[in-house]
């Protein structure tokens, strides 16, 4: 039995027991103050989630200086709201005394920690990246560009995975199992094996854009096996799957024709189904 099968069968066996649940791999971090470590909110927390910096830290120019770090030379901060009430004291009509809020707004710049230099970013966990985990990047011929981003994703686009740091993973293989799943995705487009209409994206929640995440996951999974990322993975890939197969009617001889693509798509990764290799 291939490699392939054994993960499959042990998948479906992990979904057969019921509820699995699935839990992120990576620690999600929402922007907050490098000083105070309080999370912004509002209209704050939108605008700064957009900026995607890798750090989610942020601090004011009098905050940088003050820990003997600078703001880099040329860097543009971002305005943040602060507004709060101020309470004084009235008359009313009656020539009684009440206290009367006001509420006022303050505006700050912020700059990103990846902005400033001569402070140190405490890490949240301290990985080293695994050379035999990174053995799939020398074979995929023409694979996509990688990058680091805020968030695990693919981009037909521009043909750019996006992967959180290495040190927001609670565990090495976690970051390569994640790197594995998007890779997978990356093999859809026209010019690789054309899952993808139009090379276009699917339309998050639908049945086909479903479809690609299982094959996604079991891509993943196998090329997990392949490396000897522990078993522990199987399960997080079949509480994934288990999300995606309520949209598809929990019907499992999905995860059977997902396989085969997955299977199709690892190969490809490993040098064995391409032009170049034929």
């Amino acid at each position: 039995m291939k490699v392939e099968e054994i993960i499959t069968n042990k998948i479906i066996k992990h979904l057969e027991n019921g509820v699995i649940p699935w839990k992120k791999p990576w620690v999600g971090m929402l922007p907050k103050n490098f000083v105070s470590r309080k999370e912004y909110s509002g209209i704050n927390m939108l605008l700064l989630s957009s900026l995607e910096y890798k750090q989610p830290y942020f601090i004011t120019y009098k905050q940088a200086v003050e820990l003997g770090g600078q703001v880099k030379k040329g860097e543009k901060g971002c305005s943040v709201v602060y507004w709060n009430v101020f309470e004084t004291e009235e008359k009313d009509k009656n020539g009684k005394k009440k206290m009367v809020g006001i509420p006022f707004i303050r505006y700050y710049t912020v700059f990103n920690m990846e902005q400033c230099e001569g402070i140190e970013i405490p890490k949240l966990f301290d990985h080293q990246r695994d050379t035999n985990y990174e053995g799939i990047l020398q074979t995929y011929i023409n694979k996509p560009k990688i990058e680091e981003g805020t968030k695990a994703s693919y981009s037909i686009a521009t043909d750019t995975v996006k992967l959180p740091p290495l040190n927001q993973f609670k565990r090495v293989e976690d970051y390569y199992a994640t790197m594995y799943h998007e890779l997978t995705h990356s093999t859809g487009i026209t010019r690789r094996l054309a899952r993808f209409e139009d090379d276009d994206t699917n339309i998050f929640g639908s049945e086909s854009y479903s479809k690609e995440e299982l094959i996604a996951e079991l891509g993943s999974a196998f090329l997990c096996a392949r490396h000897g990322i522990d078993n522990r993975l199987v399960e997080s890939s079949a509480g994934y799957i288990q999300s995606w197969l309520k949209v598809l009617k929990n019907d499992p001889r999905f995860i059977i024709g997902a396989s085969g693509k997955a299977q199709k798509a690892v190969n490809y990764m490993l040098g064995k189904d391409t032009p170049e290799h034929r």
